[in-house]
């Protein structure tokens, strides 16, 4: 009894109890916990090292600004006593395969995760946008969904998928009809997408970090469908590319002006061709914000296609590419702009005896575009799209891409990633060897960007059984 007595008297005796991460960012970690003592010590280490000590506190609750904003934390806190609290892990998604939406049970592989779309939001780390497919599971696509998902730096976990509008049967097919953009400076986020059997397209805006979503139409008076959407961020509004029958169209707003408000352009005529129609349309802005938009043309005779990059401020329009007098095979096209650059993959078979590489990279400095370079493929296999782009600040390219047909099996598995320092020269290795997982040979969809500190992430939809899971996967570099 005196020994309890003492101890209860002492605060140094009582144990931290339920330390929690109050919230954290990439500039801030605010902990709490329960417990007495006199004073505190925090603790903390990084990946592999040991804990070390950070700073104490007289209270039960601490807050540490002494941190890298790509870091992952591992905290505890120590009374007088030397009684040691539990530990809490804060920070990025870990490197490696992550599973951001698991498929349901009784859902089919296939009916959820498609259309996927990939932004980075206020912390760096990735955002996600996915549709749901026949959510009742009748057969009857009215109901498909469009879901978003990130990441919570304080639970160390991915957030439950939030629904953001139905979107009813859209075309997916060599196309993305979602588009998901980040206002890092704000935190807001912005998701467009058709809607089956409406005019023009839904603009979905979110100020609470994705928790909820406004949509309203943009564009309604445009007759025909929409195929696919583009959003992005920069310079303080939002910028916003789509391809529709009746050709391209681009937006642009303040970050705080509803879609209502933005004004609208259309891209000029070309006497390279006419749009071609259910294909992608390309958006990216330069680091000065000043948006680039890439399509494909068809000929009025022949068959040499050109993709083509039309400057919406300025109003020029450049041929990029061509097909070589090849008709494309399902059309798509990715851009990347980065200082003094323009990166451009394209799809398309250029050569007439060669059925199995159509995927191609291209790049202009100066305004002079180089001829495409053919990417390789580690196996008997094809290059196909669905396929994505990503540059990083130091110019390391990435290419991620498809590979759903050949004689043999690639070496190092799917999706594909090829690698290359000056677009010319190119090293291809999948994700399959370097997580070794199985993944699908042909994905509804592939997205990839790298993040502000220059890891690459790569999200597709996954159908096909492996150790990791099924539905909508994300690997960081």
């Amino acid at each position: 009894m005196r020994t309890f007595f003492w101890c209860f008297l002492a605060a140094s005796c009582l144990p931290a109890q339920q330390l929690t991460v109050r919230s954290a960012t990439a500039r801030r970690v605010e902990l709490a916990w329960a417990g007495s003592s006199a004073e505190w010590q925090v603790e903390r280490r990084s990946g592999s090292g040991q804990f070390e000590k950070l700073g104490a506190s007289s209270a039960a609750s601490y807050s540490d600004e002494k941190i890298g904003p790509y870091t992952t934390y591992h905290y505890r806190v120590r009374n007088q006593a030397g009684t040691v609290s539990n530990e809490v892990v804060v920070g990025p998604p870990p490197a490696g395969i992550n599973v951001p939406s698991r498929l349901p049970a009784q859902v089919e592989p296939g009916k959820y995760g498609t259309s996927t779309a990939l932004a980075f939001d206020e912390n760096g780390d990735p955002a996600l946008a996915f549709i749901w497919t026949d959510v009742n599971g009748d057969d009857d696509n009215s109901d498909n969904t469009l879901y978003f998902v990130r990441w919570n730096r304080a639970a160390y976990t991915w957030r439950a998928p939030v629904k953001v509008a139905v979107t009813g049967d859209l075309p997916a097919q060599n196309v993305d009809p979602v588009s998901l953009a980040c206002d890092r400076a704000t935190g807001a986020f912005a998701l467009s997408f058709p809607v089956a059997g409406a005019q023009g397209i839904q603009v979905a805006l979110s100020r609470d970090g994705g928790a909820s979503w406004q949509a309203a139409p943009l564009a309604a008076d445009l007759e025909g469908g929409v195929s696919s959407t583009a959003v992005v961020a920069g310079g303080g509004r939002w910028m916003l590319a789509l391809s529709g029958e009746q050709g391209i169209r681009y937006f642009s707003g303040p970050g705080a002006a509803a879609p209502a408000n933005w004004t609208a352009q259309a891209a000029p005529p070309s006497d390279k061709g006419k749009f071609v129609s259910n294909t992608n349309v390309a958006l990216a802005a330069d680091p000065a914000g000043h948006p680039l938009v890439a399509y494909w043309v068809q000929p009025e005779d022949g068959q040499n296609y050109h993709v083509l990059i039309w400057s919406p401020d300025s109003g020029q329009v450049t041929a990029a590419a061509d097909s070589n007098n090849q008709v494309p095979d399902g059309a798509n096209v990715r851009l990347v702009a980065t200082s003094g650059k323009t990166h451009l993959l394209l799809n398309s078979l250029r050569e007439a005896n060669d059925f199995d590489h159509a995927v191609w990279y291209a790049v202009s400095s100066a305004a002079a575009w180089k001829a495409p370079v053919k990417l390789p493929i580690d196996g008997p296999r094809s290059t196909n799209s669905p396929f994505a782009l990503a540059v990083d600040s130091r110019g390391r390219i990435a290419a991620v891409f498809d590979a759903n047909s050949g004689t043999g099996d690639t070496s190092c598995g799917y999706p594909v990633v090829s690698l290359s320092s000056d677009g010319t020269h190119w090293s291809t290795c999948g994700l399959g060897k370097r997580t070794g997982g199985t993944f699908d040979k042909q994905s509804s969809s592939i997205n990839a960007q790298f993040g502000p500190d220059d890891r690459l992430n790569v999200v597709w939809h996954q159908e096909g059984d492996n150790k990791y899971g099924t539905g909508v996967l994300l690997w960081r570099e």
